[in-house]
């Protein structure tokens, strides 16, 4: 009977391995202009991707194949739900189930920009019990 092995696990090792051979699953959250088109492209690259949004309109729209953003269109957004590639929530489950999250909401210029930034870092959707500190983070700090 061997040790159970002590040796660190390199996230930043398995991260990259799953964004190599594209089985890393991503989730977008924010739909919109930026999000929407971003979500595309990873799905059309052969990537699983959760696109996460809390309008409820949104999410049911983009659900049944229609595109609110012209960089996207209909025909496009319907093939990547066949394909699976890319799926549309609200519920926020998924982002701890991802591989890795971007953040893709509004900010505002001028002096409500830093406001902005503390408003959608305090109601994230991934504050909760599912919460893991370390998950969340900019790797080039």
């Amino acid at each position: 009977m061997s040790a159970p092995s002590s040796a660190p696990v390199n996230l930043e090792a398995i991260l990259a391995g799953r964004i190599a051979d594209h089985s890393a699953r991503i989730a977008i959250i924010g739909q919109g202009y930026v999000g929407l088109p971003l979500a595309a492209a990873f799905a059309r690259a052969g990537f699983t991707v959760a696109g996460f949004d809390t309008d409820l309109e949104r999410v049911a729209a983009l659900a049944m194949g229609r595109s609110h953003v012209p960089d996207v269109q209909n025909e496009e957004l319907q093939a990547l739900l066949r394909s699976g590639h890319y799926c549309t929530t609200a519920e926020p489950d998924v982002l701890a189930e991802s591989d890795a999250v971007i953040i893709c909401v509004p900010t505002e210029e001028g002096p409500g920009a830093l406001r902005s930034v503390h408003r959608a870092r305090a109601s994230g959707p991934w504050r909760g019990p599912r919460h893991d500190p370390g998950r969340y983070r900019n790797p080039r700090r």
